[in-house]
């Protein structure tokens, strides 16, 4: 695993934060940074796709017999900021390994992981690959993405298998396949009561307070128990997880995941695997107003905050986001008034039921990992997922990687992946691929007979 420490090395080193308001450099910086590694892995062919108003895309060729099938390998080098308010406990843009032996750093698991995955089988198959490669490693996918725009300038549309190396198992040394992934929209809501803040003291308790009228209006999206209650959005669920399947104490793995303390609690016990994979669940991930060091005694005027809204796999995330919308304007007290802003909607995914290729995959985890497969829904998101389905209709998807749940709390502070788990999935990976060459000949026909 030197090669492999050494590229999420640099890649970790690289802060590609695509999200506005970040500088730009580092991100196109991370993108010639992929290209040369892909270089140097042995790839055929590396080009960037500059993107107008976007990040780069990286895209990479590794050709293989002649008409061997094809199949897309995705993954994306951008990640989310690490902020100060996180309190890393060491420099997250430099890869550091811990006492536990687990690596440490921003976006070591999402998705540079998934980079190394795919840097990996082209550094392996390289002298005889068994089928084509067509490598996409997108700059975009944490934010509002333009993939869209630049998919027909890769050759995805040709793809028999598409692989996307952006999540992982419950808990290390379960191997897992996705089968769903919820939808997300994001939106911004403004309160305004005031033309200016005035005295708390001289008009606290009669001037209508922005910030009351902003509590009261997201207070009113959950029920006591702290689920969304909002009449019209979908629950589907979609997956029914292996409840056979051990991850490590039923209610108490989530526990872990989720860090809780002690005291506090989960949203769901029982049924919680349903409610992560099913949705909706809204979340409140940036509020406009005063720090408690800058407050001063007045009653505020406006107030903002920004909402993240994750919908059931099969649900229409633009129409789910309406009725958010419409909910908040309907719950904003009469004395205020409140703008409602569609920030974007992608929507979710659900697996077709069987395929040749996904069985390959299955037996390729199960030899590497000597246990049975775990399938089931993921409560994320992946926008490009969709998008590459539609771009190949006749492709299998095959959603898997190496960020376990329970320890790697991607997006937030000390992001980690265990590198065995790493190794293990390089290994299924190029199992799968080598595999499917004993089975060009069925792909062919079923490709006639379409």
């Amino acid at each position: 695993m030197p090669r492999v420490r050494g590229w999420l090395e640099s890649l970790v080193s690289s802060p590609s934060v695509s999200l506005p308001g970040h500088p730009t450099g580092p991100v196109h910086a991370t993108a010639d940074l992929v290209s040369a590694q892909f270089r140097e892995a042995g790839a055929d062919l590396v080009e960037i796709i500059d993107i107008p108003g976007g990040h780069p895309l990286v895209r990479a060729r590794l050709h293989g017999p002649p008409d061997a099938p094809t199949v897309v390998l995705y993954a994306h080098y951008d990640v989310q900021p690490a902020t100060e308010r996180q309190s890393w406990a060491t420099d997250p843009w430099t890869l550091r390994e811990g006492d536990d032996g687990r690596w440490y750093g921003r976006g070591v698991a999402d998705d540079k992981s998934g980079v190394a995955m795919h840097l990996a089988a082209v550094a392996l198959l390289r002298d005889a690959p068994p089928v084509s490669l067509e490598i996409i490693i997108e700059g975009e996918e944490e934010t509002c993405s333009h993939l869209g725009s630049v998919i027909d300038r890769t050759r995805a549309a040709e793809a028999d298998a598409i692989v996307v190396a952006d999540l992982g198992p419950p808990r290390v040394g379960i191997p897992a396949l996705t089968t769903s992934l919820r939808g997300v929209a994001a939106c911004t809501v403004e309160v305004r009561t005031l033309e200016h803040d005035v005295h708390s003291g001289q008009l606290g308790g009669v001037a209508p307070d922005a910030l009351q009228a902003l509590i009261m209006t997201l207070s009113s999206l959950y029920g006591p128990d702290g689920a969304v209650d909002i009449p019209g959005l979908t629950t589907d669920i979609t997956t029914t997880p292996d409840r056979g399947t051990d991850l490590g104490g039923g209610a108490a793995w989530a526990r872990r995941a989720a860090a809780v303390l002690p005291g506090a609690g989960l949203l769901a016990e029982a049924d919680f695997l349903d409610r992560l994979s099913s949705g909706p669940a809204i979340t409140v991930i940036g509020l406009d107003v005063p720090r408690p060091a800058e407050a001063s005694n007045v009653v505020l005027a406006r107030a903002g905050a920004k909402l993240s809204l994750r919908t059931a796999p099969r649900a229409d995330a633009g129409a789910e986001l309406a009725v958010l919308a419409e909910f908040l304007r309907s719950r904003c007290p009469s004395w205020a008034t409140v703008t409602v802003d569609a920030v974007r909607a992608a929507p979710g995914w659900t697996a077709r039921r069987g395929g040749r290729l996904r069985d390959l995959a299955r037996v390729a985890l199960e030899e590497t990992y000597g246990s049975s497969v775990l399938e089931l829904g993921s409560g994320v998101s992946i926008p490009a997922v969709r998008l590459l389905e539609r771009t190949a209709p006749r492709a299998e998807l095959i959603l898997w990687g190496p960020q376990d749940t329970e320890r790697a709390n991607i997006h937030g502070a000390d992001e980690s992946l265990n590198p065995d788990e790493l190794a293990r999935m390089i290994t299924a990976q190029v199992a799968f691929l080598a595999s499917i060459t004993r089975h060009e000949a069925g792909i062919r026909a079923t490709r006639k007979e379409a």
